[in-house]
């Protein structure tokens, strides 16, 4: 699978095989597009059960309080596609 990127306001995503990786701040200024990328990537993936989806912060400067909830959101995103699955 090849990367796609999408910038953010200096924010960096990228799309892997097993999730994303961020790279910047995570905000309030990109904390839904961050949802938004993991869903579409949760999507993309169709994961089979048992499979991990990594949200890869190394690269993250910083992170706000819109960002730990945006990362929660994700968390529930996930939990709903194995209970779904």
């Amino acid at each position: 699978m090849s990367t796609m990127t999408t910038t953010h306001t200096g924010t960096l995503v990228a799309h892997l095989s097993t999730g994303l990786s961020c790279h910047g701040e995570v905000d309030i200024a990109v904390a839904g597009q961050l949802v938004d990328d993991c869903r579409g990537q949760l999507d993309d993936l169709a994961l089979p059960a048992g499979s991990v989806f990594v949200v890869d912060l190394s690269g993250v400067t910083f992170m706000d309080s819109a960002g730990l909830e945006a990362l929660l959101e994700v968390q529930e995103l996930v939990e709903s596609i194995r209970v779904a699955g």
